[in-house]
């Protein structure tokens, strides 16, 4: 028995080290029903097609030991937040403002651990291993009495507790309130259903001050919803002990707290000093728009840049989303703004004028929409004329309008840039066939 047990490890190590992770993708019901049929915890991996941070997690996932570990204890899950069903089931569960944001918990969404940043293999291991310590199928409640950081003591994190992002969105915040915001009087009826393993609750304020602090050591995730149940027992949030704690438990700029502190900046600058104060709301800002979720929207975009320099915030947002829809091919969204990018940020974006003529190549139906289109191509090879694909584009731009010497001329360009580069030439070649057939 003892030799068939250390087979099915090996062969369970091996399966591991060829496929990396096995994961249910985007199915948190079923990851909820495989947990409890197998005595599992729930490992989840969130994710989207824009979030870097969460490419740098991939390539972890496929890590032979980290594989090893995920695959025996956990029912692992892959959550794409960019569908919108999956981003609102799981939110009801778990408060995910940042992405990738990692979650480690039982099989009623109970938190053990939750972090929202990218971790490397030391650290994220040793969150396995605390976590379920077997390294393989276990009792899901047992594992209630292991500590993360060494002891007997229970360590269960509750996950971060802040606004839900519908208050967040919705809430005006009145410019006459100064001196505190207060948490009680918002309706509960429009928070999430969180499941959450709360141990504060009954706990005095200086109690939970001391708590917050000391979770924040544990870099868990857990000392929010500690710091969340201390504010919430204070009735004036102005006092320096107060505005201190608010200021080293800032996490999001979707908070009661990020609201607070804008208001009341020139205060925490007389108290902390104007370089952290604007530091800090410069790191959350960019965080927002970086591995923020949902992603902000242009409005939203400007909004918070404000918060960093209100005369640049326009030109500022314009070139932060205009990028990043590029980039994104959010086509819609990106046409809406790139023409007052180029007339209000940059002129002389080559990519920018590269890529309204590719959008034109698929959606151009009329030729004056051509002649646009390949004006745009145009002014990016001016702008920057060793690009091949920009050649490759105005072939393809003058091939549509039927102007079949001119389109020979530019993908033979494209052609020559890309041997050159040591590119792929297969689809330069079948475009210049397709010419030479006409």
């Amino acid at each position: 028995m003892r030799n068939i047990a250390t087979i099915l490890l090996i062969f369970g190590y091996l399966l591991a080290q060829s496929q990396g992770v096995d994961f249910i993708v985007n199915d948190f019901k079923k990851a909820q029903k495989v947990a409890q049929q197998e005595s599992k915890l729930i490992f989840i991996d969130t994710y989207a097609s824009w979030c870097t941070q969460c490419k740098k997690m991939d390539v972890l996932f496929q890590d032979p030991e980290v594989a090893s570990l995920l695959n025996q204890g956990y029912i692992n899950l892959k959550v794409n937040m960019d569908q919108k069903d999956q981003a609102n089931l799981l939110n009801r569960y778990y408060n995910i403002f940042f992405l990738p944001t990692l979650i480690f918990s039982d099989q009623e969404g109970n938190v053990f651990y939750q972090m929202d940043r990218a971790m490397n293999k030391q650290d994220f291991i040793s969150a396995i291993k605390s976590i379920n310590p077997n390294g393989y199928s276990t009792n899901a409640r047992s594992t209630y009495q292991s500590n993360p950081f060494g002891g007997n003591t229970l360590a269960k994190a509750p996950v971060t507790k802040q606004k839900s992002k519908e208050v967040g969105k919705n809430k005006k915040v009145e410019k006459k309130i100064v001196e505190s915001i207060p948490l009680e009087d918002h309706d509960p009826s429009t928070e999430k259903i969180l499941h959450v393993l709360d141990e504060t609750a009954g706990m005095p304020p200086p109690v939970l001050y001391q708590e917050a602090y000391f979770r924040m050591q544990l870099m868990d995730g857990s000392e929010q919803s500690t710091a969340q149940a201390y504010l919430k027992t204070q009735k004036d949030w102005s006092t320096e002990k107060n505005m201190r704690f608010i200021h080293d438990f800032l996490v999001t700029t979707d908070s009661y707290e990020f609201d607070y502190y804008i208001i009341n900046r020139h205060k925490f600058k007389e108290l902390i000093g104007e370089q952290q104060v604007n530091q800090t709301i410069q790191i959350l800002v960019n965080r927002k728009l970086y591995q923020g979720f949902p992603r902000p929207d242009f409005k939203e975009s400007k909004a918070l840049l404000s918060y960093i320099d209100p005369q640049m915030s326009r030109v500022e947002a314009l070139r932060y989303y205009v990028i990043r829809t590029m980039l994104d091919d959010d086509r819609e969204e990106f046409k809406k703004y790139a023409s007052q990018y180029l007339r209000s940020v940059n002129a002389n974006d080559d990519r920018v004028y590269a890529k309204l003529a590719n959008i034109a190549l698929y959606e151009a139906k009329e030729e004056a929409s051509l002649d646009i289109a390949i004006d745009q191509i145009n002014k990016a090879i001016s702008l920057k004329d060793n690009n091949h694909q920009y050649y490759f584009t105005k072939a393809n731009l003058l091939l549509q309008k039927g102007v079949k010497s001119a389109a020979r001329k530019a993908a033979q360009r494209s052609l020559d840039l890309a041997m050159n580069q040591g590119l792929p030439l297969t689809n330069i070649n079948k475009l210049i066939s397709r010419i030479n057939k006409l």
